[in-house]
């Protein structure tokens, strides 16, 4: 009996060191799994790659392709070239650069197809030179004539004329100047005789100074404007002169139709 109660009291005893490292096992593995479920030891996944901007001399902006699978432990950095990976990840975020400026740096303009409009240097004959004096008067007269109407004229359609007038005969002036340049001397004022129409002009007023500044500006001095036109046409020896008359007719003759067509309206004749 002594020796059986030994026995029991052994197995009893095994049992109970058996259970104790059970125990212990048990408490290692769970502080184990504890530390593996951790949130500060989890692996870091690889996160997405943002922009990836190619470094270089052309300013292009980089294509977004966005990367970084999961990975084990790394983080995928996609701020270079081609955007490293993580440890494990396969974040990638390549970039490539378009759209740069692609023009050659210190190109050299075209070079400019227009030609300055330099007067010819040949000396004027005796008849070029008449023609651009009595060009030059007829022009001065025109445009300080039709300033007076712009400001006395009371139908609409003699004052636009009149506009239309200034406009013209100004830039002809001009144009001939440059053409005749150093080789004569031109006219500066409009003559006596023209002056004296200009204040015979003044003195009307209302419908009777349109009436009279169609009569006289519009219709009688643009036909003798015409007519030495014309005659110089035929008499001008300096090419740059003849282009200058053969531009300009063609001007002459619509502000006379314009007046003609003024003058209907006026009741003024146009013969």
């Amino acid at each position: 009996m002594m020796h059986r109660t030994f026995r029991l009291t052994g197995l009893l005893a095994c049992l109970l060191t058996a259970s104790a490292l059970l125990g212990a096992c048990n408490r290692r593995d769970d502080a184990q799994t504890t530390g593996d479920m951790n949130p500060a030891s989890a692996p870091d996944t690889g996160t997405a790659g943002t922009m990836g901007t190619t470094p270089g001399a052309m300013s292009g902006t980089g294509t977004d392709n966005p990367g970084g699978t999961a990975g084990a432990t790394g983080s995928g950095d996609t701020s270079g070239s081609t955007g490293t990976t993580g440890n494990t990840g396969s974040g990638m975020g390549t970039g490539t650069g378009t759209g740069g400026d692609t023009t050659a740096p210190g190109a050299a303009p075209a070079p400019s197809t227009v030609t300055p409009g330099a007067s010819s240097q040949a000396p004027l004959s005796a008849q070029d030179q008449a023609f651009a004096r009595a060009a030059t008067e007829a022009g001065l007269y025109e445009v300080a004539v039709a300033q007076l109407a712009v400001e006395r004229a009371e139908h609409p359609d003699v004052k636009s004329m009149a506009t239309t007038l200034v406009d013209d005969h100004g830039s002809a002036n001009n144009r001939l100047a440059q053409l005749v340049g150093t080789r004569m001397s031109l006219p500066n004022a409009v003559p006596a005789a023209k002056r004296q129409v200009i204040e015979r002009l003044g003195k009307a007023k209302g419908q009777e100074f349109d009436r009279q500044f169609i009569r006289q500006v519009g219709l009688q001095d643009h036909q003798a404007d015409i007519d030495l036109f014309q005659k110089a046409e035929g008499q001008l020896t300096d090419s740059s002169m003849k282009e200058f008359v053969q531009t300009t007719l063609p001007t002459l003759r619509h502000h006379l139709s314009m007046a003609q067509d003024v003058a209907r309206k006026l009741g003024v004749k146009t013969t």
